[in-house]
């Protein structure tokens, strides 16, 4: 069995038993725990975000945001937890292409698509709604992460979106499941 990476989860209760619980599709990759590990990556539920509802940094690690969760996942007819666990997923990839290319910051991730691309950041909770009625990641950020070998990190949030039954779109063409394969 593969070395698995450390991800410590902290923050709101109630979204870490939530993620915990919905969380056991990333356990084929990453090893979670509550105990802190050196090298671990950090991931953090709070309630006092503003802006977007995911943040990744190179230094802090992944920050989600619980506010409007219960709208959000009520409305996908998701757990908040499974919610949560596509959130995390985003980010690990997005913290994935941030570790493997030094001369990248966080702003170079964040772009605006109007078909509502997973990597995109929407400023409100309903721009996730749209973005997960029908996932989508756009050419460019698939090829983007193809370039810095994301593809078992994409593997894993296909499987997520997989298991919700989601309207396959383009995140589900030939063409994504060949980059993903690469």
């Amino acid at each position: 069995m593969q070395n698995r990476t450390d991800i410590l989860v902290t923050g709101e209760p109630t979204a870490l038993t939530g993620f915990l619980n919905s969380s056991g599709i990333l356990q084929r990759r990453y090893s979670i725990t509550e105990v802190p590990k050196k090298g671990a990556i950090p991931l953090t539920f709070t309630k006092f975000s503003v802006g977007p509802l995911l943040n990744v940094s190179r230094d802090t690690g992944i920050t989600i945001s619980v506010r409007e969760s219960e709208r959000v996942s009520d409305y996908l007819c998701i757990s908040e937890g499974m919610y949560f666990t596509i959130l995390g997923a985003i980010g690990l990839i997005e913290l994935h292409i941030l570790k493997s290319n030094p001369i990248l910051i966080e702003e170079d991730l964040i772009h605006e698509c109007s078909e509502g691309c997973l990597f995109a950041r929407p400023k409100r909770a309903y721009g996730y709604v749209l973005c997960l009625e029908r996932p989508y990641i756009c050419r460019g950020c698939l090829d983007f992460c193809k370039c810095l070998q994301a593809g078992p990190e994409l593997e894993i949030l296909w499987g997520l979106l997989r298991s919700l039954n989601c309207n396959e779109g383009e995140l589900y063409s030939k063409t994504a499941q060949a980059i993903i394969n690469t």
